[in-house]
């Protein structure tokens, strides 16, 4: 199985090496060196006030259908 950012840098993979960064409802990324694949997920690393990259990037639905409204924003 592959994630979605990774089946994304594989479709724009050119040679030697890409990272591919993807934004979407998150934050996907990948890496590729060399033609190995490397399903990465930065958006779950610490950012700031103990949230997560994907919390400030990432569109967030709090229920009442308001977009954008990430954690700690």
């Amino acid at each position: 199985m592959i994630n979605d950012a990774a089946m994304q840098a594989l479709a724009s993979y050119q040679g030697k090496r890409m990272l591919f960064l993807g934004l979407g409802t998150g934050l996907g990324s990948a890496l590729i060196v060399d033609g190995v694949l490397v399903s990465m997920e930065l958006a779950h690393l610490p950012y700031k006030n103990g949230c997560t990259y994907e919390d400030y990037l990432g569109l967030r639905d709090s229920g009442g259908g308001e977009k954008g409204s990430g954690a700690g924003m």
